[in-house]
Formats: C-alpha cells, sequence, structure tokens
C-alpha cells in the first residue's frame, strides 16, 4: 500500500509515495510519486516542492532518495540537458492529480527500505523491490538504456561547531575531520602548544581513539591564512601539525599510524581577507576513519551555556510569535514534529506570515552562519542552512551531500533546500529538516534560527 499525509501548502495536497522499483541490472531506481489536490483544495497549488537547487522551483526533480543506513543520498539522474523524471509542471489544479516518475541510481542492493524526501511534506520511509526494467513504462524504459545518463549515490554530510573551542567536526560516510582552531592551539606565528593548547588536543586525542577505527592511518594537515611568505607559510603550518600529532601519538598509542602534512595557505575554507576569514583557515585538521559510518565524534564534553540570542524563545512545539524587522514580516514559526530515524533527526518545521502575504522573507534567521561549502550558494546567508541544532557542547548543522559524490558541486541539504521565500503568500509552509543525531539518548533538543527563533525542550518523538 502506498503511503500518503497531508500538508497545507497554500492547497490541501496529499501525496501518495509508492515503493520504491530497483532494477540492479540497469542500474536505476524508479519512483513514483501520486499528488492530489481536491476540488475546494484553496486557491493555488504552486510552491509545493520548492527547490532552488536545481535553478526552478516546484518540480519534482526536487525529489531525493536517502539511504540512511548506508548514509548517502541521490538526487534524479541527469539525462543530458534534461533530468529523468515524467512531469515536472508547477502546478495542480483543483480537483485533479500528478503523477510523477523519476529515476535515480539504484539503491544499494542490500537495501529493503528507503527514504523519500518531498520538500514540503517530509521525510518518509518506502519498500524497495526488485524489478525488472522490461515491465516499466516507456519513458522509465528509455532512461534504463540510455548510455547518457548520469548521476549517484553521494555520501550524507555531517558536521558541528564545539561551543567550546569552536572545533569543528565533518563526516561523510566513515570519513572524519575534526578541525581545531590554530588560534586556540598557538601564538601568533608560533608552533609551540600551550598548556591550555595540550588540554585541547589531549581530549580531542581520547575521542578520537574512541571513535576511530581500531587500526589505521591518522592524518593531521596544518594550515595558515594568506598571510606571509608561501614558504614561511608552508613551514609553519608543517611544524604545527607535527606539534599536534606528537601529543596525539601516545594517546592514541602503537596501533595508529600518524602523518603530517603542511598546506600552508593553498586550501583556505574561507574566503576573503577579512580578520573572521583569516581566523577560519587557521586550522590543523585531524583526520581519520571512523569505527561507525556517519557517526558524529563529540570532541568536547565540557557543558557551557547555550549561546545568546536576540530571537524569540519558546519551548517544545510552541508557536514563536517573531515580529516583523528590516528583513522579515511578522511570522509565526513551530515545530510540527521530530523524530529519530537511524542516525539521522528528521524535523518538520512550519512557517507562516499572519499579517503579510509576503512573498519574500528572512524566514531561518538573521545572523549568518560561517558553514564550510555553503558559502556561495545563492541566498544561503538567510536560508535553512542556518537551522541548526544546539546543546551545552555542540551546534549541530543540518545534513548535507554533493549531488553525483561531485566534491566540487555545491553542497544540498538532505531536507528541503529552501531559500529565504514563502512560496504560498501567507502559508504556512512546511520544511523538513534533517539533522545528524550527535546524542542518541537525549530525549529533547534546542533547534536555534540565530537571532529569529529558538525552541528549547523540543521533544523527540
Amino acid at each position: 500500500m502506498p503511503l500518503d499525509w497531508s500538508a497545507n501548502l497554500g492547497a490541501d495536497l496529499t501525496a501518495w509515495v509508492y515503493p520504491v522499483q530497483r532494477s540492479t541490472a540497469e542500474g536505476l531506481s524508479l519512483l513514483t510519486v501520486v499528488i492530489e489536490r481536491p476540488a475546494d483544495g484553496g486557491p493555488s497549488s504552486a510552491g509545493f516542492m520548492q527547490n532552488l537547487s536545481f535553478g526552478a522551483n516546484i518540480k519534482p526533480t526536487g525529489f531525493v532518495l536517502v539511504d540512511i543506513a548506508a548514509g548517502t543520498a541521490a538526487t534524479p539522474l541527469r539525462m543530458g540537458e534534461s533530468w529523468a523524471a515524467s512531469s515536472d509542471t508547477t502546478e495542480i489544479a483543483a480537483g485533479s492529480s500528478l503523477t510523477a516518475t523519476v529515476a535515480f541510481p539504484a539503491v544499494s542492493a542490500g537495501a529493503a527500505t528507503v527514504q523519500v524526501m518531498l520538500p514540503g511534506f517530509d521525510l518518509v520511509e518506502v519498500p524497495v523491490v526488485e524489478q525488472d526494467s522490461s515491465t516499466w513504462p516507456e519513458d522509465a524504459r528509455q532512461w534504463a538504456g540510455s548510455p547518457a545518463k548520469t548521476g549517484a549515490f553521494a555520501p550524507v554530510e555531517s558536521s558541528a561547531l564545539s561551543l567550546v573551542t569552536q572545533s569543528t567536526v565533518e563526516v561523510a560516510g566513515d570519513q572524519v575531520v575534526v578541525d581545531l582552531p590554530a588560534d586556540v592551539l598557538f601564538a601568533f606565528n608560533r608552533s609551540a602548544l600551550s598548556t591550555k593548547a595540550q588540554k585541547v588536543v589531549d581530549k580531542a586525542g581520547r575521542k578520537i581513539a574512541e571513535a576511530a577505527a581500531e587500526s589505521g592511518e591518522i592524518t593531521v594537515v596544518g594550515h595558515t591564512d594568506d598571510q606571509g611568505t608561501a614558504s614561511d607559510n608552508a613551514k609553519l603550518s608543517k611544524a604545527r601539525a607535527e606539534a599536534v600529532a606528537d601529543r596525539l601519538r601516545p594517546i592514541l598509542g602503537s596501533g595508529f599510524t600518524v602523518k603530517t602534512e603542511g598546506k600552508g595557505s593553498t586550501e583556505p575554507t574561507a574566503k576573503g581577507t577579512s580578520e573572521e576569514a583569516r581566523a577560519a583557515n587557521r586550522r590543523v585538521e585531524i583526520e581519520f576513519t571512523g569505527r561507525s559510518a556517519n557517526k558524529l565524534v563529540v570532541v568536547d564534553d565540557v557543558p557551557t551555556e547555550l549561546p545568546a540570542t536576540t530571537g524569540v524563545v519558546v519551548s517544545g512545539m510552541e508557536v514563536a510569535h517573531v515580529p516583523a524587522s528590516i528583513l522579515n514580516p511578522e511570522l509565526d514559526a513551530r515545530m510540527v514534529s521530530l523524530r529519530r530515524s537511524g542516525t539521522k533527526l528528521v524535523g518538520v518545521l512550519e512557517i507562516a506570515t499572519p499579517n503579510v502575504r509576503a512573498e519574500s522573507a528572512a524566514l531561518f534567521g538573521d545572523t549568518t552562519l560561517q558553514r564550510r561549502g555553503f558559502e556561495n550558494r545563492q541566498f544561503d546567508n538567510l536560508s535553512i542552512a542556518n537551522v541548526n541544532l544546539l546543546s551545552a557542547t555542540l551546534r549541530t548543522f543540518s545534513s548535507s551531500f554533493r549531488p553525483g559524490g561531485d566534491q566540487a558541486a555545491s553542497p544540498r541539504l538532505v531536507g528541503s533546500d529552501a531559500a529565504p521565500i514563502l512560496p504560498v503568500p501567507g502559508g504556512p509552509r512546511r520544511y523538513v529538516l534533517v539533522w545528524p543525531d550527535a546524542d542518541p539518548s537525549a530525549t529533547t533538543v534546542t533547534v536555534d534560527a540565530p537571532d529569529a527563533y529558538r525552541f528549547l525542550d523540543v521533544p523527540i518523538g
């Protein structure tokens, strides 16, 4: 039986998601979704699948398949310059329905289920069935046989920022990078660890020893900003990497080989010459293979206070009434649901502008967060990528992936990949958020849209 649910997106729509048909022989998976709109289903259906990542919104090409067990996600296949989708319409007339058939790369052979992300609805688990492609509709058979089809499942990437040391952790599959700010570890133009820095590295080392595969290679990479000569920066970054590695080796033990590299200023993580950008680029990265795939490693465990906010603070599923500002109209925001799904937390955020028929607004926070890889994406200074989880030690960002596994591609979010636009005037509009589950023992979390609204103690269902 298909799954169905409804959401108010300017029209009362019901989506029926059918089991994903996998043809291992053709390297293809087929998704069929039927979206119905009743005769009295509201003034407009435009905006039911907003997704600006593909250059246009309101299209079935905004669907995403997520294999949470494997820690991978995929966008629809490309067929040259077009998408492997039977329909890319933007409207559903009252009293009618849309049947969208979309082709994806083949779901992994061992997967019995897969998650389907429909922007504006939810992330829903459906069965995966093996199916001979000869039984598929004609356009799907053409996709299966086309040499032009391209696409692949890509690792889901997770990241978090320490509220204690400002270190970051990034996870893609079983590959983990712990990023320690050089300004926390070293004095200006020096490579000796201070006493305080030694404690930071010691703590990180103990956490890495717990999280890393039982034996293997640890790589410590030093980076500098763009000040100074290339030669001096290369030497300084190498010396700093050696200092951290020397401190880590006795903590990690003889089962690990610790290598060092110095990259100087050749691989900046932040663009520009501002002090903030340069501080982000002065860092030491510790790279290793994790013991458990897709598990976020917490390198700080000393509690601190949640960062201050100028936004509206409410508890649980209460409505946050946000007053109008220069960037946004008056709006109401609330968490509709939050649940665990494998190694992820899946939340649904609802936003409405009760008194204004707004078409564009800053809906997800008034403060830009520095987040690697998202600097150049249109609108991302104020997009849903800003909505994060807060704990006493971490700011955890929503999960993302790079379509097709192309590391040069801009990341897109696993959940709703929305710019700060309310596609249906007035709303309400629902957005799906997917975060790594940093603390599987937690029963509540705090959800934060910087300096706009914060939900304390949201229960995990």
